[in-house]
């Protein structure tokens, strides 16, 4: 899910769950353009820590589950693996097998 890709009255129409409100109702997001519209968050049925604690939350019947993870960085790693996936399609860019990175030294005195 992109920021806001999704309008105000497919969010509307869902359920939906968000990883954290206050960090999703932010940044123009589908879910913040829909609190700006509705003037509310009572649209949000839940949060990712509420579906843990009780699965049931995470559907309810008739209307489609919309999970939106804004700050976890799932959206930044779907986003990489798509434009890695387009570059490599396409040749470019160079891919590195065995990467391995050494530790850092800690220096002490």
């Amino acid at each position: 899910m992109y920021l806001r890709d999704l309008s105000e009255e497919i969010i509307l129409g869902a359920h939906n769950i968000v990883d954290d409100v206050e960090h999703v109702c932010r940044a123009q997001t589908s879910v913040h353009l829909t609190e700006q519209l509705t003037g509310n968050r009572g649209f949000i049925a839940g949060t990712l820590a509420d579906v843990i604690s009780d699965p049931a939350k995470a559907r309810t019947q008739g209307k489609p589950t919309i999970f939106s993870p804004f700050g976890q960085g799932i959206l930044d790693l779907a986003v990489a693996d798509y434009v890695l996936t387009c570059a490599l399609k396409q040749g470019l860019g160079t891919e590195l097998r065995d990467f391995y990175l050494e530790p850092l030294k800690i220096l002490t005195y």
